[in-house]
């Protein structure tokens, strides 16, 4: 089979522009920043929102407004059986050292979680019902048909 040619078409002048200013976004960015990537609800309270994993919706927590540099919305994500908005949500730098601790604290748990999740966190996978998450030796997940006891 022969294959396609290789060649591209040339990029317009906007494309060029959009690439280095993410080039540019990427080298501005500050080390230790604290970006947050997962499903996003309103909060009783109007001065917040709240933010879970996505997939895993029985663990939010609250952000409030005043922590949050920016967000930016994603597409909605399926959560057993229905679906909630996305986001991406850049914290805002910790100001005192006990927020400092946190962070870093958080960071290292986070590090720690991807590590034995191949790169994701254990929650991304979500299974159906009558299911469990199983990892292999290599940190790779699937859905398993849980097996009923007595037959």
């Amino acid at each position: 089979m022969k294959r396609s040619s290789s060649k591209s078409r040339p990029q317009t002048a906007d494309q060029v522009d959009a690439v280095q200013q993410f080039i540019d976004e990427l080298n501005e960015m500050p080390e230790g920043e604290h970006v947050l990537f997962g499903m996003v609800k309103p909060a009783e309270a109007r001065d917040g929102l709240m933010f879970a994993h996505t997939g895993a919706c029985g663990g939010w927590i609250y952000l409030p407004a005043s922590s949050i540099a920016s967000v930016a919305r994603g597409e909605p994500a399926p959560c057993r059986g229905h679906y909630h908005v996305t986001a991406t949500i850049r914290l805002k730098p910790p100001t005192t050292e006990g927020a400092e601790t946190f962070a870093k604290v958080a960071a290292l748990h986070l590090s720690r979680l991807h590590q034995f999740g191949g790169g994701k966190l254990l929650s991304d996978l979500v299974c159906g019902p009558h299911q469990h998450v199983v990892t292999d030796k290599y940190g790779n997940q699937r859905c398993v048909d849980d097996i009923p006891f007595g037959g």
